[in-house]
């Protein structure tokens, strides 16, 4: 066999070893028998109180991990306790596969995928950043809805890709206006009809500008529906409850709390109470009730506010 095998006793003393362990080594069997666990793998950088073969000692059962050598190397190991007539643990077999080539490839995998990551998430932050710079007055606006939407799927325990994917949702959400007129995103005063159906468009338009884009997540659509309303009286395109995203759902209300809360060029902030009222007396009607309630949690806990 390839693989390494060794037999220990209750002292942890080899009673057998096979010519693979005995090459690794550069010893025979005869220099290799009788000798402690402990005294034969020098090159292991882990501590004896965390011995797969110990382990197997006591709790009867197959143990198996992944070890790191000092010289860089990787092992797999197993071991399997063997029983006497009575069903005591008389002794236990470690088999040990070199898992070294495996586990560098799957380091560069990660690291890999690390860096697409970190190539991705400075794409999204440009994205984000050239919407804003034809808005100034809503500079930050993106990455606080981030921060907030954030802290609601977290309080409603949704798994950490779930949240990843809202992240990076929130922080484009309104990358859609950089087709809009900078004179009707910076207009001191309240839009006509005309302006406001053109302000309207933004989700569409970064619907088109998202979905070409490979994610990992529902981006485009969470985008696309973020101004969507439970009772259907959204927009663009209308549609009820059950259609729309739970991520869409909860950038929502992470929208509308940090709008309301935010100075805007036709209006001074409204302030946390008068967004956290808005959502409260609208559950269930325009914004999603655990989404909700979720939200107001996280502000009457206290430990929460927008940076």
């Amino acid at each position: 066999l390839s693989e390494l095998v060794m037999y220990y006793d209750k002292d942890m003393k080899l009673l057998w070893v096979n010519k693979a362990a005995c090459d690794l080594l550069g010893k025979s069997p005869g220099q290799l028998v009788g000798k402690s666990c402990a005294g034969i793998w020098k090159d292991v950088k882990e501590s004896c109180l965390h011995c797969s073969v110990s382990k197997a000692f006591k709790s009867g059962v197959s143990e198996e991990k992944e070890i790191e050598l000092s010289s860089g190397r990787w092992w797999f190991l197993k071991c399997y306790p063997v029983r006497d007539d009575k069903g005591g643990v008389e002794g236990v077999v470690e088999v040990i596969l070199d898992n070294t080539e495996r586990k560098k490839a799957e380091l560069e995998r990660q690291e890999t995928l690390e860096k697409s990551r970190r190539i991705l998430d400075e794409t999204v932050i440009a994205l984000a950043a050239t919407a804003e710079r034809r808005d100034p007055y809503t500079a930050g606006h993106q990455r606080r809805v981030a921060e907030l939407a954030c802290a609601i799927a977290r309080e409603m325990n949704l798994n950490s890709e779930q949240i990843e994917g809202i992240r990076i949702s929130s922080i484009i959400h309104d990358v859609g206006k950089v087709y809009v007129p900078v004179e009707i995103l910076t207009k001191p005063s309240k839009l006509t009809e005309l302006e406001f159906s053109i302000i309207q468009t933004h989700p569409n338009i970064a619907y088109e500008i998202l979905k070409p884009v490979e994610f990992p997540w529902p981006v485009a659509d969470i985008v696309l529906q973020h101004h969507e309303k439970i009772n259907g009286s959204g927009y663009p395109e209308g549609i009820p409850g059950s259609k729309i995203l739970l991520e869409a759902k909860i950038l929502t209300v992470a929208d509308v709390v940090e709008a309301m809360a935010s100075h805007r060029p036709y209006r001074p902030a409204l302030g946390i109470n008068a967004a956290l009222k808005e959502i409260k007396e609208n559950k269930g009607t325009l914004y999603d009730g655990d989404v909700v309630d979720a939200c107001l949690a996280v502000f009457k806990r206290g430990n929460f506010k927008f940076e």
